[in-house]
């Protein structure tokens, strides 16, 4: 026999849902080819939920910065909304 959630119960297990879930972004991201390290080389400079801005914003950078040493390119990632502690078991 299919039990029926209350609407309580409902939200609650709604609620849950989206604060787990995940969701695609895109990093942008600077390489700094005159920096030695690879720790301080590497810098994530922003995070945008468009991949057409971070292409855009991407090629900007690059335009922009061209003779600075730097290189820009966005990599997709993920964002987790919500409570991050409940995948660290």
């Amino acid at each position: 026999m299919a039990t029926t959630a209350r609407p309580r119960e409902l939200n609650r297990y709604v609620a849950f849902q989206l604060m787990n879930e995940k969701r695609h972004v895109y990093a942008i991201i600077r390489l700094d080819r005159l920096i030695s390290t690879p720790e301080d080389a590497v810098t994530v400079t922003k995070i945008v939920s468009s991949l057409d801005f971070a292409k855009s914003e991407v090629a900007r950078l690059n335009k922009l910065n061209a003779s600075k040493g730097a290189t820009y390119f966005w990599q997709t990632t993920r964002m987790q909304v919500g409570d991050d502690q409940t995948d660290a078991k």
